[in-house]
């Protein structure tokens, strides 16, 4: 990096960190884009600054000291964690229907399969609703009786 870039650069950082009212340098990677959607990371505006300090400050005068009121970016976009839960959305009466169909066949690894989709806290939830409730369900009970002899 040429020693002029490196000054307008510095000169671009200090202005637009005044402007945006920032504690450090890297509180500007909020308000700067990413080609991934979001703000851009830290680490890839400290290697953008070494590499492409043309592009850095174009990017910073675009985005914060041109713009009347530069505005914080939302971070980028994640995939969502998925839990263990089967991805099968069933009632109760016929999740019970499936669960006497394996039980009568005796299918072992399909038994487990269903009773081990839902937590036992969640089992336990729902048997005191259902007590509460003066409802008796079998399946239920069944289910909470495989996991806890497990």
């Amino acid at each position: 990096m040429t020693a002029a870039y490196e000054l307008k650069l510095k000169e671009t950082v200090e202005q637009a960190m005044k402007k945006i009212d920032a504690g450090k340098e890297n509180d500007i990677c909020r308000y700067l884009p990413s080609p991934e959607g979001g703000y851009l990371h830290h680490f890839t505006y400290g290697k953008m600054k070494k590499t492409n300090p043309q592009e850095c400050i174009s990017l910073i005068e675009e985005c914060i000291l041109k713009n009347s009121s530069p505005r914080q970016l939302d971070p980028k976009p994640r995939a969502s964690r998925k839990s263990k839960q089967s991805d099968m959305n069933l009632p109760n009466e016929m999740f019970g229907q499936i669960l006497i169909l394996a039980q009568e066949a005796q299918d072992e690894t399909l038994l487990t399969k269903l009773l081990g989709s839902k937590p036992l806290a969640e089992i336990k939830r729902e048997l005191i609703r259902s007590i509460r409730a003066g409802q008796i369900n079998a399946p239920l009970w069944e289910s909470y009786k495989h996991i806890v002899s497990k």
